[in-house]
């Protein structure tokens, strides 16, 4: 059976995710409109790879001209996913669209997938990430990379002709495919940064600019992108929002990557060896990036962006892997505890830092559902809680307090945020840390424990 707007009621198997069962939902026109108009208000910010006026302008066109149904399905399953009243068929928009992504996929009779399906594979990735069901987001996400790049995506603008192409649709389809790469590198960097798993994209292949600002695109200004390699050596400021998360995806990656480098230099090589200098040119890195962020971007001078908000807290979050690691390894070189007071100063102001981010962030619900967002609160309250069980006089048990009630709340009705809620009330039951009243720790333990079943 099939809607007016071309959104399939068929049902799909059920692959039940997190206990939810698929339940079939017909869609009229005004709730595809709004689940839409949902994603492009609270979602699509996350992974801005849709071109909103576009896309909503073919929406309700006849099928050969309105977007592919899988990728109709999962956009709305993201906005679902988000909404009290609609939550309950964000299970089944996911099925049915991975069904019909699936279903395109055997019937294409090309070697190479649409720019639509490349977008739909990364956005049921995003989807699945959120139901914590972490190996079938990466295999989700690996088809959107090796469709991507069967298209072609890192080499958009090898032409130099394509950078200065004037006609505006060719602009905007151009500037649709960039954003499209970049959203997909990012998501490498940051699900490599995460899981440990190597990188699928290697950036010395990338040839494709950097996508314009959201002014550049308003005052059609396209002369003038940037590549990847002038980014890296920092060449480039201010960043723009789209920039400036490229940069500290690629930098957060690089900071994860240090804290597992295992190698020990002599206590001699502290200022000179491979490990250390690697490290301050990382410290340098961050330093340069915060300076040079856009004013919407700076910390706590944007309160109405959850962009930021996301930005701020990974740069957080890469000085706090950082520092954690340079403290466990002069640990390791049996050096002085004052030499370790600089980094330990630093990783609690890191900690401190993203408390405050998370304070300040509007629709925190809605941006805790960002698995890395969640995964940088949890290393912050990990941070704040062993040098509360070190230093008795610390504070530090106010932000693991403040973030545990986030997580446990959140946890609910996200997978990724109750997991990691578990981890961080296991280890403060560990770790015999309760600065707080009886009554306030059992209210975080029924929280837990409710989520738990």
């Amino acid at each position: 059976m099939q809607t007016d707007v071309g959104v399939s009621t068929k049902g799909v198997p059920s692959m039940q995710i997190d206990g939810q069962e698929s339940v079939e939902t017909s869609l009229d026109q005004k709730h595809v409109r709004e689940l839409t108009c949902l994603y492009f208000e609270k979602v699509h910010e996350m992974c801005p790879v849709l071109c909103p006026s576009t896309y909503m302008a073919s929406l309700f066109l006849p099928s050969p001209l309105c977007p592919p149904l899988c990728l109709q399905l999962i956009v709305m399953a993201l906005a679902a996913s988000i909404s009290k009243e609609q939550m309950s068929c964000a299970i089944s928009l996911y099925h049915r669209s991975r069904g019909y992504a699936e279903d395109d996929d055997i019937a294409n009779l090309t070697d190479s997938p649409s720019l639509p399906h490349v977008q739909c594979w990364l956005l049921l990735a995003n989807f699945e990430a959120q139901q914590a069901v972490f190996s079938r987001a990466s295999m989700s996400f690996t088809r959107s990379v090796r469709g991507a790049q069967m298209l072609q995506m890192h080499r958009i603008d090898v032409d130099e002709i394509d950078v200065l192409a004037t006609t505006p649709a060719y602009i905007l389809e151009k500037e649709e495919w960039r954003r499209t790469w970049w959203a997909i590198f990012n998501t490498d960097r940051f699900l490599s940064a995460t899981t440990g798993w190597p990188l699928l994209i290697n950036e010395h292949d990338v040839l494709t600019r950097l996508p314009a600002s959201e002014r550049a695109i308003c005052n059609g200004q396209f002369t003038h992108l940037h590549s990847l390699q002038s980014l890296l050596r920092q060449d480039i400021e201010p960043y723009s929002t789209l920039t400036s998360r490229v940069l500290i995806a690629q930098i957060f990656h690089t900071a994860m990557q240090q804290s597992s480098a295992f190698s020990l230099e002599s206590p001699l090589e502290l200022n000179n060896g491979e490990y250390w200098e690697k490290h301050r040119a990382i410290e340098q890195q961050l330093t340069k990036f915060q300076a040079s962020l856009p004013h919407e971007l700076r910390l706590f001078q944007s309160y109405g962006s959850t962009e930021a908000a996301f930005i701020n807290a990974m740069v957080q979050a890469s000085s706090i892997s950082l520092h954690q690691c340079a403290i466990w390894r002069m640990h390791r070189l049996g050096l002085p505890i004052h030499m370790m007071e600089k980094s330990r100063k630093r990783l609690l102001v890191a900690a401190e830092q993203v408390v405050r981010i998370l304070k300040a962030t509007p629709d925190l619900d809605v941006a805790m559902r960002n698995p890395i967002l969640a995964f940088s609160a949890s290393m912050a309250a990990l941070a704040l809680l062993e040098d509360f069980a070190a230093n008795s006089e610390s504070d530090g048990d106010e932000g693991v307090v403040f973030i545990l009630n986030i997580m446990a709340t959140i946890g609910k009705e996200n997978a990724v945020t109750r997991s990691l809620a578990q981890q961080l009330y296991a280890r403060m039951k560990e770790m015999g840390v309760y600065s707080v009243s009886d009554e306030q720790v059992n209210a975080f333990a029924f929280s837990i424990e409710r989520i738990t079943r």
